[in-house]
């Protein structure tokens, strides 16, 4: 009996094979019902039935047949029905995906990701299936999921413009700008005449002009803080325009983050396309105010690195000498401190009273290196530098005092004694001096 049956299915199997062969689609599936009937249990019987309905148009009844022809599928490792089973699950996948794309044009967002989901599982390297469940996550506002599918699709598929464009777009509605950019620039790479590519790279850079154009206004109004957040976005959206780098690094100088100001400009300068001319003035004056800070926190040996920086690329400012000449004064480093005033005084021949002033440093930095020579018995070099104290600055009695004191040891009396008593006459009560002229002239 049984083999009278399966003689039955395999003819009406043959019958069917011929009415699919001529678009029979509806004999076809009579046959095949019939077949089934007889012969419980075939997948081919169901793959074939489940063609059939393709052949009709009628979805939902082809996929329940798919599913039964894959789940009776033979799992017993052999190559035919290895072949047999991927065929199937790919088949199925494909119609899962082609009813899974007309809901999403319904707008049952919710159960297109279902069957997408489906059909992934079945067909992972197929990036359609991932790219189509991208748009069904991003409709359902899953943004960063959708995300990971087009990443997917990236990685195991050529990428085209459509994925890096709606990767730019699922980008920006999680506001993050530069990744939105880079997406929208390799979508226009991949394809300059991407018309929504295109469109959407010209409207992020107007947007990132209306950024700039709030932030000029923000820094009107005294609030750089809300002006960096404006020219961040600005700059994300046009990466390539080196000036806002150059106009963030001044909101971030106004509100003291100099190392981060210093980070724009040194980025904004090396880009060979920057016509900002303002910038490296700006990077110079940033090195030289996040040395002083540092000097004012004590930090002297790293203040000394930012002045050298500032010294490195504009050596005709006489006030980065100074303030280096003050770290290194205070780090005992007495002939740098020297050679940076001397220096300092070189460059403001045009400015008599900021030499004044310099001759006045130099002439301390020479009195406390005198005195330092002077406790390491060392007085004739001691007195060389009292010298040169008393030249930089003839008005100050105790450099008088302290060359006299060298001078003693000299066995210069005579230069000793005048230098007392021009001491007592810059000032009568220079105690020191008085003390060695008595000791000098008893009576």
């Amino acid at each position: 009996m049984q083999s009278l049956s399966r003689v039955k299915a395999q003819r009406l199997r043959e019958l069917a094979s011929n009415a699919l062969a001529q678009h029979k689609y509806s004999e076809a599936i009579a046959h095949l019902n019939a077949a089934v009937w007889l012969c419980q249990g075939n997948a081919d019987l169901y793959e074939m039935c489940a063609q059939a309905y393709v052949g009709l148009c009628d979805v939902h009844s082809a996929l329940l047949n798919y599913r039964r022809a894959l789940k009776l599928t033979p799992t017993d490792g052999k190559e035919n029905a290895c072949n047999d089973e991927q065929r199937r699950a790919e088949a199925l996948a494909h119609l899962l995906d082609v009813r899974a794309v007309a809901m999403l044009e319904e707008g049952s967002f919710s159960l297109a990701l279902t069957l997408l989901s489906e059909a992934v599982t079945l067909s992972p390297m197929e990036s359609s299936f991932r790219l189509h469940r991208a748009i069904a996550l991003s409709c359902l506002e899953q943004y960063g999921e959708a995300l990971q599918d087009l990443d997917a699709c990236i990685n195991s598929h050529p990428p085209s413009a459509d994925v890096h464009y709606l990767r730019a777009k699922l980008h920006l509605m999680r506001k993050e700008l530069s990744a939105a950019r880079r997406a929208v620039d390799a979508a226009v790479e991949l394809e300059p005449n991407h018309a929504a590519s295109k469109e959407l790279l010209d409207t992020m850079v107007d947007s990132s002009e209306v950024y700039a154009e709030e932030a000029t206004k923000l820094m009107l109004l005294g609030q750089p803080e809300d002006a960096t957040l404006n020219l961040t976005h600005a700059m994300q959206l046009q990466p390539r325009k080196p000036e806002l780098r150059v106009r963030r690094a001044a909101a971030l100088r106004q509100q003291g983050k100099l190392q981060e100001a210093i980070l724009d400009l040194e980025r904004a300068i090396s880009d060979s396309t920057c016509s900002f001319s303002g910038a490296t003035s700006m990077l110079i004056q940033t090195y030289n105010d996040l040395g002083v800070r540092l000097a004012s926190q004590q930090l002297c040996a790293d203040a000394i690195r930012w002045f050298d920086r500032a010294i490195d690329l504009d050596d005709t400012d006489s006030a980065f000498f100074l303030n280096r000449a003050d770290c290194h004064q205070t780090l005992g480093n007495t002939a740098e401190a020297l050679s940076d005033l001397e220096q300092a005084h070189n460059l403001s021949a045009h400015d008599p009273q900021t030499q004044w002033n310099i001759r006045t440093r130099l002439a301390m930095v020479h009195n406390q290196r005198g005195t330092q020579l002077f406790n390491f018995s060392d007085p004739r070099r001691a007195a060389v530098e009292f010298s040169r104290a008393i030249e930089c600055n003839p008005k100050i009695a105790r450099f008088y005092t302290n060359r006299a004191d060298a001078m003693m040891m000299l066995n210069g009396f005579t230069s000793a004694r005048d230098d007392l008593l021009a001491a007592l006459q810059l000032n009568p009560n220079e105690s020191r001096a008085r003390e060695l002229l008595d000791s000098m002239c008893p009576s």
